[in-house]
C-alpha cells in the first residue's frame, strides 16, 4: 500500500538530517537516522515509520521529529 511504498522510498535516501526520537513522551536522543539505529537497535525502515504522521496519528508510542538544524542535507 501507499504507505509502505513512502517508507521505503524515505529509508532509500541517505540523510543526515537530525531527528528527536521520543518514547513514550521522554526524548531519548537526537540524531541521523544511522545513529538512532545504533543507539535503539531499530531498524532504519521502523525509524522511518515512526517519522511519519500515520505513526503519531496511529499513537506510536515511538515517533520522530525531524529538527531544523538550519543546514541542508548533504
Amino acid at each position: 500500500p501507499k504507505l509502505e511504498y513512502r517508507v521505503q522510498e524515505i529509508a532509500k535516501k541517505k540523510s543526515y538530517a537530525e531527528y528527536a526520537y521520543y518514547k513514550d513522551d521522554e526524548l531519548i536522543w537526537i540524531g541521523t537516522i544511522d545513529e538512532l539505529v545504533e543507539i535503539s537497535g531499530l531498524s532504519p525502515h521502523t525509524l522511518n515509520y515512526y517519522a511519519t504522521t500515520h505513526a503519531y496519528e496511529k499513537g506510536a508510542r515511538s515517533i520522530l521529529i525531524r529538527v531544523d538544524t538550519g543546514e541542508e542535507d548533504a
